[in-house]
């Protein structure tokens, strides 16, 4: 049992780390505007990830709503079903904002 548990957990953190490096480099080599109809999908991918690597996750977050929220705006309501959480209540208040004029 003990074997097993550890080979998840390198499995795990290798396809995290290796989920985070691909998105990094994909913010970086693509321009914002076209990451707008996908932001909602990333999202999704990445929320079940908040409560294990909480500030990795919440820097992406915040560097997708926060930091380009002049180039996302039109896509940022789409994001309604984002939670409060601690790590990111500054994304979660701009999702608000938005979500509450739809």
């Amino acid at each position: 049992a003990w074997d097993s548990f550890i080979h998840w957990f390198v499995v795990h953190r290798i396809i995290v780390y290796l989920v985070e490096y691909l998105i990094i480099i994909y913010f970086f080599s693509v321009n914002m505007e076209v990451l707008g109809p996908m932001l909602s999908s990333i999202f999704v991918s990445l929320v079940p990830l908040l409560d294990v690597y909480p500030n990795k996750v919440a820097n992406m977050f915040h560097f997708m709503v926060k930091d380009n929220e002049k180039y996302l705006e039109n896509h940022i309501a789409e994001l309604y079903f984002l939670d409060p959480h601690p790590a990111n209540p500054i994304v979660f208040n701009i999702v608000q904002k938005y979500t509450k004029n739809v």
